[in-house]
């Protein structure tokens, strides 16, 4: 996933940062993405330029994520890099 955003951004008019995607025609490709207690998730993203799914989802989101790894590798006593 990163290599493809990485080439998309590559190509990216920096205008179209702009755009709201169709979420829906976007994720039907991937058929369903989240159990019924998670079915709020893309009504929260519905609406959102693509600048909030590239700085939001792809960065910020899973910097979070590593950054919670780190903390259960610390409370393990796995040294972190």
């Amino acid at each position: 996933m990163l290599d493809e955003t990485q080439r998309w951004l590559a190509t990216l008019d920096p205008a179209a940062l702009d755009a709201v995607p169709d979420l829906d025609a976007r994720l039907a490709p991937a058929g369903t993405l989240w159990p019924e207690a998670g079915a709020w998730v893309p009504d929260l993203w519905r609406g959102w330029p693509a600048s909030v799914f590239v700085n939001w989802l792809a960065i910020g989101h899973t910097l979070v994520h590593a950054g919670e790894m780190q903390s259960v590798m610390s409370a393990l006593g796995i040294a972190g890099r």
